[in-house]
């Protein structure tokens, strides 16, 4: 391993208040914790991710919570190994945010998870409520020596299956996701079967009646529109495969209310995740001769 690591991280110890700042939750996570899991053997380039993004569907216990991002996790294609929530460098309040790091394990089906602030170390096992360890150290080798055998990588050998689909590719996607992604709609970026026809529809959709609806793009949603009033028939989130609710636009539109109420029935049945594209669609294409009738919207 590159002998520098320890040296980068020893000398937070000794002089936290240069090197990491006041309350900085970043200085902490990338000068002591990103470098300690590299340390210990995680490979920082194909294995260590920083804000690892999570579908609020996933958040069970805080469902108001738009969306969530694991600080750092190890992880791969193949699976997940390791979820890590790290708070400013030696804050007091760490065992506050038990639950936090505790709800990312649960969401991702992390086989361990550790919550740090780069000197006091809680591990959790996914199977089991109480913490594998819980200690403070005063260096980097005594940190080192106490974490190895419960997050290295010798010791998480094998990865959890992700419980979602395409979870890696938005886990990784996180920054894309900050600003309107047109490529959301090119179907080939995706290899799920039932995602590729159901973009391949909306935007079939789209053209066939391009002068009653529109396509347009979110920050990591597809979304089908009316023209007149710009509100939503349709909110689909290809990454995640699931199918957002639109009762609000529904009645701005006055698309008749048991239509909706049973387009609604259908995407918790089918829509999250997608299973049945040609259902939606088949309600899509209903609600659209709604909106042709000489009486929408007067």
């Amino acid at each position: 391993m590159p002998s520098f690591l320890r040296d980068v991280i020893q000398s937070c110890f000794i002089s936290s208040h240069l090197s990491l700042g006041g309350i900085s939750e970043v200085n902490c996570q990338v000068k002591v914790i990103f470098l300690t899991l590299w340390e210990l053997g995680w490979d920082p380039v194909q294995q260590l991710f920083l804000n690892f993004a999570i579908p609020k569907e996933r958040m069970k216990k805080s469902p108001r919570m738009a969306s969530a991002a694991s600080d750092i996790v190890a992880a791969n294609s193949a699976g997940i190994y390791l979820v890590c929530e790290v708070k400013y460098w030696n804050s007091p309040y760490l065992a506050n945010s038990t639950d936090q790091v505790r709800e990312y394990q649960e969401a991702l089906d992390a086989p361990r998870a550790c919550l740090t602030n780069g000197r006091r170390w809680i591990i959790f096992d996914k199977e089991n409520e109480n913490p594998l360890i819980d200690e403070t150290f005063s260096n980097v080798d005594e940190m080192l020596s106490g974490i190895k055998d419960w997050i290295g990588p010798q010791i998480i050998m094998i990865p959890s299956t992700y419980p979602y689909p395409e979870a890696f590719e938005l886990g990784i996607a996180t920054a894309k996701r900050r600003q309107p992604n047109l490529s959301l709609w090119d179907p080939e970026g995706y290899s799920n079967l039932n995602v590729k026809q159901f973009i391949n529809g909306l935007d079939r959709l789209s053209q066939e009646e391009s002068i009653i609806i529109k396509r347009d793009t979110g920050t990591g949603s597809i979304s089908l529109k009316d023209r007149k009033m710009g509100k939503k028939l349709i909110e689909y989130d290809p990454l995640t495969n699931m199918i957002v609710k639109t009762n609000h636009d529904h009645n701005r539109l006055s698309i008749p209310s048991d239509l909706s109420r049973r387009y609604h029935s259908a995407i918790k049945e089918i829509g999250r995740p997608l299973k049945d594209p040609e259902r939606i669609l088949s309600f899509l294409k209903t609600m659209i001769q709604e909106l042709k009738k000489p009486n929408f919207n007067k």
